[in-house]
């Protein structure tokens, strides 16, 4: 039983490690790295093949043969228009290392690249000619197979090894019904195909293929159903068939499926999942799924062991079925921001973004450098079963070293101490935020609450409505008391939020969106921008900035 793997330089992982088990997941948001991870092992597996294969056309012996030259297309499965694609960062100079570790062996292959159609292969320098006997009594054989492509509307015959290149270059459709017609010479691996399909599908069955090309395969829905061509099966009975028909098909030891429930209702994901299970157990093989779906991500989890993997900062590590669940839910560009930006801000919204840049530049505070180019999240758009500690938690399993702070309003928080305050002295989270995040309250009802500020309201309306109206609006709405000291902590200001602001500048027949509250914010002097925002954008400068 193969026991762990490891790749140095192969596409984007500078080194890629994993531990096998009999069935093992891997889950990681769109273009992570999970069909790269498949592709990785797959190779893994040619590489010694290539390389016993050709030392024995050369009749040399392979306890003393060191490196030799290869076609690349006539030795591997996949097909790259550019070689030198396949090398990490495309360098060249250095080899791509596999290292196998099994329960009866522990070798070593390294892959050279030679020109754009050739590379060598040579065993690893602490490969010993007595592993290379073991090795070649019993090597990997790793079948790589992805989610079903486009049915072609003919096909041609094709045998063994071009159905197999065809499939790991994802071109399934192409060879599925060659596939079929491979395992349909089997009787027993057929009546295994035919029962899948109708305990799957309700009685339904495929037909034997035609003995000549173009192969012909139709299906039925029952027994009783008239026959129809296979192209016109739905997309989750071919992708069943392709699956079943590509296990009972190859003698592989290592299984690399890619969504193999890709097209399948939940009920048949768990059929799917029971189908590829059996398979493994009846014939005593491995099989490691690249999966974004929660069923099967649920299953690794009941089955116990770390065998569920996430890919995390090019590389693999075990990860719990929650975590997992709730990456699948962050949008890769989101992962690709954190990877390159290292901190995220977390605000109610786009206008609460806006406004604390307006008040970074009105005040030429430093944080305005980083409000002008933030990795942000609005909150209020997030599910409540995927909040911001969350979605955090998630992306700092891609990104270790990502920081984060979360600004939230004072609404309908009332804690022991908060009307205490002094001018300037924020609200801190409740201690329960991840190790690297920090969360802080407006100390007023929301941060519109900051924008009532009378002299700030006079200027904003002055060229709206005319400097005496403005007057008698500010006048109207102020209390003596506010327009006095703006910044005194009195009731009337704990109670204004947004609501308020709306009905000021429509008393003042203003017609202003919420959206636009950041060009009041713009009109501010520096005197006039509260204490409490002047530690908010500090804070902002020392969590995302400094850290």
């Amino acid at each position: 039983m193969l026991r762990k793997v490891i790749i140095h330089r192969f596409k984007k992982f500078p080194v890629l490690e994993i531990n096998l088990k009999k069935k093992v997941f891997v889950v990681g948001p769109n273009n992570s790295g999970k069909t790269t991870v498949l592709q990785a092992l797959a190779l893994g597996a040619e590489i010694g093949s290539a390389w016993f294969k050709t030392i024995e056309e050369l009749d040399l012996d392979y306890r003393h043969a060191d490196a030799v030259e290869v076609d690349f297309c006539s030795n591997f499965s996949m097909a790259w228009e550019h070689l030198n694609e396949l090398w990490y960062n495309k360098d060249i100079t250095h080899s791509i290392d596999v290292k196998l570790v099994a329960d009866d062996f522990n070798v070593g292959f390294c892959l050279g690249y030679v020109n754009t159609e050739t590379v060598s292969i040579r065993p690893s320098s602490n490969t010993r000619p007595d592993t290379l006997a073991a090795y070649a009594q019993a090597p990997l054989k790793a079948m790589y197979i992805p989610s079903l492509s486009g049915l072609n509307t003919e096909e041609s015959e094709y045998k063994t090894a071009a159905i197999r290149a065809h499939i790991a270059q994802g071109q399934s459709g192409s060879v599925l019904r060659s596939l079929i017609a491979e395992v349909s010479l089997d009787e027993e691996k057929w009546t295994k195909l035919q029962q899948t399909v109708g305990d799957m599908f309700g009685g339904a069955e495929i037909s034997r293929p035609s003995g000549t090309a173009p192969i012909i395969v139709r299906y039925r829905d029952s027994p009783e159903s008239h026959w129809h061509r296979l192209i016109n099966a739905s997309a989750g009975f071919l992708q069943t068939v392709l699956v079943q028909s590509a296990l009972l098909h190859s003698d592989a030891t290592l299984f690399l499926i890619d969504e193999p429930d890709a097209h399948l209702h939940t009920l048949l994901k768990e059929s799917m999942d029971r189908i590829i299970s059996k398979h493994c157990d009846d014939n005593d093989c491995q099989v490691l799924i690249a999966t974004h779906s929660s069923l099967l991500i649920d299953t690794a989890n009941k089955e116990g062991g770390q065998n569920l993997f996430l890919i995390s900062a090019k590389a693999l590590r075990p990860v719990g079925r929650r975590q997992a669940k709730v990456l699948l839910k962050i949008p890769f560009n989101e992962i690709v921001l954190a990877e390159t930006t290292q901190r995220i801000l977390y605000v109610e919204g786009r206008s609460d973004l806006d406004i604390l840049r307006a008040w970074a530049s009105v005040l030429n505070h430093p944080a305005g450098r980083y409000l002008n180019n933030p990795f942000w999240i609005a909150t209020a758009e997030r599910p409540k079963n995927n909040n911001s500690k969350s979605h955090y938690q998630a992306l700092k399993a891609q990104v270790p070293t990502l920081q984060a702070l979360e600004i939230q309003d004072r609404n309908g928080k009332e804690h022991e101490g908060w009307d205490n305050l002094n001018l300037g002295q924020l609200r801190q989270g409740d201690g329960q935020t991840p190790v690297g995040m920090q969360l802080v309250y407006w100390t007023r009802r929301e941060i519109e609450s900051y924008l009532l500020h009378p002299k700030t309201l006079q200027r904003f309306l002055t060229p709206r409505i005319g400097k005496n109206k403005a007057q008698e609006h500010i006048n109207y709405l102020f209390a003596p008391a506010v327009i006095k000291d703006p910044f005194g902590a009195t009731d009337l200001h704990l109670s204004q939020d947004k609501r308020t602001l709306a009905n000021v500048l429509k008393k003042a027949e203003v017609h202003h969106r919420e959206s636009d509250y950041d060009k009041i914010a713009s009109v501010m002097l520096p005197c006039e921008v509260h204490p409490d925002v002047v530690a908010m954008l500090d804070k902002i400068k020392t969590q995302l900035m400094d850290a």
